[in-house]
């Protein structure tokens, strides 16, 4: 009798209906796909346009950093000048220190410019590679008084003096005593 009942307790546990396999085999398949286009996604470099994240793969990255030391040594410009001009009064000449580095290639020509008017207080004549400016008289007189400008260096052509190829800019106060 017990071999006739474990029979019938057998027989019980038939496999589960075909409908619940199918279901079964979708909801892992679904899930697969999930994971597969997560998996893409994450994969995926963030995108603006034609801008994207990561880095540049360069077989020899040390040459690359050669050739951009190169390239950024090549258009450097040192420019040098008083950043704190004194005048005793406001027509005398005023200590504007210009120097033309020998290391750069090009003259220079360089302007005086008001920050509040946008005056020209002074205009260098070309300074060609090597030379200097020590004093130079304003073209106007000035009261008593701070004024903050901007020294603007054009760099210019060494083939064209009239053509300028670049300019740098500079924070200077002029201060007049009297």
């Amino acid at each position: 009798m017990d071999e006739k009942k474990a029979r019938e307790d057998h027989s019980q546990e038939e496999p589960k209906p075909k409908k619940h396999k199918k279901l079964r085999y979708i909801i892992i398949g679904v899930i697969i796909l999930l994971l597969l286009l997560l998996l893409h996604c994450c994969g995926q470099k963030e995108s603006y346009g034609d801008v994207l994240l990561g880095e540049i793969d360069w077989d020899e990255p040390a040459n690359l950093q050669e050739q951009v030391d190169a390239a950024v040594a090549a258009g450097m410009t040192n420019v040098f000048m008083n950043t704190n001009i004194y005048l005793e009064d406001g027509i005398s000449k005023a200590n504007l220190l210009i120097q033309k580095a020998e290391t750069n290639p090009a003259p220079i020509q360089v302007d005086l410019i008001r920050d509040d008017t946008g005056e020209t207080l002074y205009e260098s004549e070309v300074i060609p590679v090597g030379h200097k400016i020590e004093e130079g008289k304003l073209l106007q007189d000035l009261d008593p008084g701070e004024y903050g400008c901007t020294a603007v260096f054009s760099i210019l052509n060494p083939d064209d003096a009239s053509e300028v190829i670049n300019q740098v800019k500079l924070n200077v106060t002029v201060t007049v005593k009297n």
